[in-house]
């Protein structure tokens, strides 16, 4: 092989494309999430905590039913990330509207506070109906 064949393929390599985040299966999803709920996301607004130099992103989805954690859940906080400046949107970012309804897998970060972390960890409710009978026979 010549340099210059070695050479193209090891630049072509390099620009294989990859995806900022893994396949998870509903399964795994499931096993890696501290609450489970069913329910719509209300909105964010920003919040400055006394003890934090900069705000915090709280959003709020009100609870339909809960598949895993505390019940009677009414409401829960997610603590998103800070919006880019002007509007800016990175390919990794993940995007939550008012009127979200679906299925929530979540990660507890603190007492009553919760991320996403993952796109899979929100399935729209159109297409959530056979996970949330699989999680409900999974109890």
């Amino acid at each position: 092989m010549s340099a210059f064949a070695l050479l193209l393929s090891l630049v072509l390599m390099g620009m294989q494309a990859s995806g900022d985040y893994s396949y998870l299966s509903p399964e795994e999803l499931a096993k890696q999430s501290d609450l489970i709920v069913t329910g719509e996301f209300l909105g964010s607004n920003a919040i400055q905590p006394s003890n934090a130099a900069s705000p915090l992103q709280l959003g709020t989805i009100r609870v339909e039913s809960v598949l895993k954690g505390q019940s009677g859940l009414s409401v829960v906080y997610l603590n998103l990330p800070t919006p880019r400046p002007n509007g800016l949107v990175g390919s990794a970012d993940i995007l939550l509207k008012p009127g979200q309804k679906g299925l929530w897998y979540l990660k507890r970060k603190s007492e009553g506070l919760y991320v996403i972390d993952h796109p899979s960890r929100f399935v729209d409710m159109a297409a959530a109906g056979p996970r949330i009978q699989a999680l409900k026979s999974a109890r």
